[in-house]
């Protein structure tokens, strides 16, 4: 068993597992999350080989799509990624 935060809650896990696997096994599909592991933000082509270990913080950040606008939702989704790759690019400097 592994000790991990999850955005802020204490949670345990059976073992370590690969990021993807993670989001798999609580049913959350990569493309509609952002990760944060350890202040880090992970891109998502690299969630399969991101392995969890003990004491890890994760941070899902969810995209949401808001109340009658009029404009489609990959507008809002494609935001959505710029500014996690703008936060990503950041942290580098």
């Amino acid at each position: 068993m592994i000790k991990v935060t999850l955005n802020g809650k204490a949670e345990t896990l059976e073992k370590s597992v690969s990021l993807a696997d993670l989001l798999r096994a609580k049913k959350i599909r990569p493309e509609v999350v952002t990760v944060e592991l350890n202040d880090q933000i992970i891109e998502r082509d690299k969630y399969p080989k991101t392995v969890i270990k003990e004491n890890d913080r994760l941070e899902f950040v969810y995209y949401m799509g808001g109340g009658g606008s009029t404009q489609p939702t990959n507008v809002g989704f494609a935001h959505h990624l710029q500014l996690s790759r703008t936060i990503l690019s950041e942290r580098k400097k």
